[in-house]
This record gives structure tokens, C-alpha cells and sequence, in this order.
């Protein structure tokens, strides 16, 4: 039966200083020939005991998995599930995942017991969510893929084709779902097709609102996709529908990444990637649309939600962040220029400044391209800090770098010397501390993190979530972990870190329901 692990981390210590809207990170699965999904969070170690590990001992999330096994083409193979995590503003912890029994579930975090609940099944209003934003003490907005069953010419009847968005809250209860654009069908025998996809989705505590999807253009004669465009939708606080609000960005050959904050009264940060620049434009709470603004070099393609090569951030103030990674992707974990990871930052009420290069001449060729969760960044009291993936000797490696008064610092590397490493997320809690979760393949294979209290600029020691170094027996080892996703409390300052565990590589794949190995790891 498959099943979830949850580690909570102690809200002592990083949480005093956390500080801040709750950070929602998410990150796919790294791509591997076989993962197994089980989830693992973290709870919060006594007040009474500050000698014990940081991380709690892993739990089961009951019937929760993050990846299933599904008919191909010529076999079977592993389908990642997107799933989803993060805390409303009342301090609700809340979840989308895979059910051992099939579909998409949620569950909530319950801070007394440290754990979630079983994971419930849901439709969702219709959607295969890829995104989320949590708002108020229980709103839910989802956007995704709908399927569109009533064309029974379409690709295997219900193909998820239009991307849609749909309001709920953590009760599981749902609105119907909002078709936002349709994707298309080719002309003559409409066998093949291309999605409208979702790229974005934000919301402020009050539940103003916004997305954006990339939709497909159809030649003249309908026969071909011609390239990609871009749209932002906006839903004021209390309204019942999001509204188109614009079209931005040029043509592009296949779907861009975008990115959407909202402050506290409203005003609208866009931000995305062209393929040749990183563009943004502010839209203020009453309206207005701003000018559009070049930040820096782009380059990056849009690479399956919730791929997060490009953020953004916008505070009361309207100080503004945005950070990114510019790299060209091919086949077969190919990677290609410009190879950067960069920011900019903009003061109150002033237009954003020049870019800052955090790092440059990222590794090119075979195996060398950043998936998942490749940037993150968040605005705290007195500065802003961008962590990322980047490269050591063509290993990845995780970083993480201050940007004071418009200007970046020195970076410092937060994954061991000589271990393959990749960002997990970021996290801030409610009085401005920081969190970074990163994994590790070799070295020592495992999921690690690292925080610091508000108003500092040194990182602690490295502290052990889990460590895959057992194995099942003498011939079976399991494969380097996967993919987490990180979300922290606005209230108590507990961080959750749901994280796949591996299963033995020389395991064939099995039928449904998905069967998970569990490894439950102390931390030290």
C-alpha cells in the first residue's frame, strides 16, 4: 500500500525568527527510471527538549504517494504526481497528493499530533491541479488541466487539454471549475492535440487573485501549432470569476515560465521569461497596468509544473524581487546558454534595478540541466535572499545569496564540497527566519536543511532530515532519494518537508495500487 512519511521541523530555534507570508515551494520528482513516493514531513521537537534532532522521526501520511504507475507506450511506466503543500494564513497545513487507491487526495496538517490525516479523494472541481495558492484562514485556489470529454474526437476521449482554475478551501469542498483558454485540436481527424497549461498561480491573504496560462496558436488552417502567447487572469478579493486582464510577452516556440506575486493590497507582480529576456509588469490594486520592464538575460524554456525557474516577490511597500535561472534545455538532461542565475530588486515606488549575476557559466552539455525546483527567494525585514542550484567541478551544487540596498553578495554554498545536490525549497516563517531544504544523491544520499533567525545573515549547521544509506538486503540498494516539497507555518513557525523515498532500482514496476517502500529514518 503506498504511503506518505511526514517529518515536522522543531519550531524552536529557526522558528523565533521566522518571519513573513508562509512560502509555498513545490518541486517535481526528479526524473529517474523508478521512484517510489513516499512523503515524509517533519514535527516539531518539544519546547522542553532543546537537545533533541531538529527533525522528527518520520510518520506515514495514511494512503498519500507521490508517483504511480501507469500504461505506455511499449510498457509501463512512472508518472510523477504534482503533488502540493502549504499553510493558510490561519495557520492550516494542507496537502494534494496521490491516493494508494487511485485519483487525487487531500489531507491537513494537524500541529497538535504533528501529522496529517488520511488523504481524502477529490475531483477538485473538475481538475488535475498543478498549482496552488492558499488565502484567509481556509481558501483554496487550484489551477490546471481539465479534461474535455465531450469531444469524442479528442486523443483517447478526456484528455486533459484546457487549462482551468477552480476556488475551494481545505474542507475539500470545491467550485466548479473555470475554463480560462481551451487547447487545441489539429485539423483534419483532431487525433492530436496541444494544451492550454497554467504556469502560475497567486493569491494574498485577502484573496485577490491571479493566473497565468500559456495557450498554443493553430495556423490559418488549423493544422499546425504555430507558437505560444502568454495571459493573466485576475480575480479581486470577493469576486467569483478571474477575469482576462492581458495578453504579455512575445511568440514563443513552446510554453515560457511566469511568475505572479500579490501584496497585501493587491498590486499584481508579473514576471516571465521570453526565451531571450526577463520581462515584468505591475499591476496596481486598482487596475492600472504598468509599463513593461527588461530585467535581464532569459533564456529558460517552461519545463512541466511546478518547474520553478523563475519567482517573484512584492511586499506592502510594493519592494519587489524577482530571481531566475536562464538555461536553454534539450534532450536527454541536455543543457545550453546562457547558463546564469540571476536577480533584480526594486525599492518602493521605484522601477527595478540592474540585473545582478549570482552565477554564471553554468555547466553545458549532457546531464548538466537544473529541473524542479531550480530558484527560490523571498523578501525579508531588512533584505532580500535567493538560494538556487548551481554548479562546483559539473556537480550541482545548492547556494544561497543576500541582496542588500539593490546589490548581491557574496554567495555561500550550503550542500557539502563534492556532493550532487539540488534545491528542494525555501521557507520563511512568521518573525523572518529562513529555511532551505536541498537534497543530496551522493556524498552521503539524503535530504538536508539549513536555517537562520531574522535579522542575521549566517546559516546554521547542517541539519539531517533523512539519510538513504541502508539497504533492503546485501543485493538490493536503494536508489539516491527524490523530490520534496517545503512549506512552513505563518502561525508557529513549524516547517513541513514531504519527501519521495526511493525504491530498489532492480525492482521491476508493479500493477497498481502503487506499492511503496517505506524508510523511516531518525534524524541524528
Amino acid at each position: 500500500m503506498a504511503t506518505k512519511l511526514i517529518k515536522v521541523r522543531s519550531a524552536l530555534g529557526w522558528a523565533r525568527g521566522c518571519g513573513g507570508v508562509a512560502s509555498v515551494c513545490m518541486s517535481l520528482l526528479r526524473s529517474m527510471p523508478l521512484v517510489a513516493a513516499a512523503g515524509v514531513l517533519a514535527a516539531a521537537a518539544p519546547a522542553a527538549a532543546p537537545a533533541a534532532p531538529p527533525w522528527s522521526e518520520p510518520e506515514p501520511v495514511a494512503g498519500g504517494y507521490l508517483a504511480r504507475w501507469e500504461p505506455g507506450f511499449g510498457g509501463i511506466f512512472l508518472r510523477t504526481v504534482p503533488g502540493q503543500l502549504g499553510f493558510t494564513q490561519g495557520g492550516t497545513g494542507f496537502t494534494i497528493l496521490g491516493r494508494s487507491a487511485g485519483g487525487l487526495g487531500y489531507a491537513r496538517f494537524s500541529g497538535s499530533r504533528n501529522a496529517f490525516g488520511t488523504v481524502t479523494a477529490s475531483t477538485f472541481g473538475g481538475i488535475e491541479p498543478f498549482e496552488m495558492a492558499l488565502y484567509g484562514r481556509s481558501g483554496v485556489i487550484l489551477g490546471g488541466a481539465a479534461a474535455r470529454p465531450s469531444d469524442r474526437r479528442a486523443p483517447s476521449n478526456g484528455t486533459l487539454l484546457d487549462a482551468a482554475v477552480t476556488r475551494g478551501n481545505v474542507t475539500g469542498t470545491y467550485s466548479t471549475r473555470q475554463i480560462l483558454v481551451r487547447g487545441v485540436l489539429l485539423q483534419p481527424d483532431r487525433r492530436f492535440g496541444q494544451p492550454a497549461v497554467v504556469t502560475a498561480v497567486a493569491a494574498n491573504p485577502a484573496g485577490d487573485a491571479a493566473v497565468t496560462v500559456s495557450y498554443p496558436m493553430l495556423s490559418r488552417k488549423r493544422t499546425t501549432v504555430v507558437g505560444f502567447r502568454n495571459r493573466l487572469f485576475i480575480r479581486p478579493r470577493g469576486g467569483t470569476t478571474f477575469q482576462r486582464k492581458l495578453d504579455y510577452g512575445r511568440q514563443t516556440v513552446g510554453s515560457s515560465p511566469s511568475a505572479l506575486a500579490i501584496n497585501g493590497p493587491g498590486d499584481v507582480l508579473l514576471a516571465w521569461d521570453d526565451r531571450k529576456a526577463v520581462r515584468t509588469r505591475l499591476i496596481s490594486s486598482e487596475g492600472k497596468i504598468g509599463a513593461e520592464q527588461r530585467l535581464g538575460t532569459g533564456g529558460s524554456p517552461w519545463i512541466g509544473a511546478p518547474s520553478t525557474r523563475i519567482v517573484a516577490s512584492i511586499d506592502s511597500t510594493r519592494r519587489m524581487l524577482v530571481a531566475w535561472l536562464a538555461q536553454r534545455a534539450g534532450s536527454s538532461g541536455n543543457a545550453g546558454g546562457p547558463g546564469i542565475v540571476a536577480a533584480a530588486v526594486a525599492s518602493p515606488g521605484k522601477s527595478f534595478g540592474r540585473q545582478q549575476t549570482l552565477e554564471a557559466n553554468l555547466p553545458r552539455g549532457d546531464g548538466t540541466l537544473i529541473s524542479g525546483t531550480a530558484v527560490q527567494a523571498a523578501i525579508l525585514r531588512d533584505r532580500s535572499v535567493v538560494t538556487w542550484t548551481g554548479a562546483e567541478n559539473r556537480q550541482f551544487v545548492v547556494r544561497t545569496a543576500d541582496i542588500v540596498s539593490g546589490r548581491a553578495g557574496a554567495s555561500t554554498r550550503l550542500s557539502a564540497a563534492g556532493a550532487q545536490s539540488e534545491l528542494q525549497g525555501l521557507a520563511v516563517g512568521p518573525r523572518g527566519g529562513a529555511l532551505v531544504v536541498w537534497r543530496s544523491d551522493t556524498g552521503t544520499p539524503g535530504h538536508y536543511a539549513s536555517a537562520r533567525a531574522a535579522g542575521t545573515s549566517a546559516w546554521g549547521a547542517t541539519e539531517t532530515i533523512t539519510s538513504a544509506t541502508e539497504t533492503i538486503n546485501s543485493a538490493q540498494e536503494y536508489a539516491p532519494p527524490t523530490g520534496a516539497l517545503v512549506a512552513s507555518s505563518p502561525v508557529s513557525g513549524q516547517a513541513l518537508v514531504l519527501i519521495s523515498d526511493p525504491i530498489p532500482t532492480d525492482v521491476p514496476p508493479p500493477t497498481e495500487p502503487f506499492p511503496v517502500r517505506l524508510s523511516v529514518r531518525a534524524a541524528p
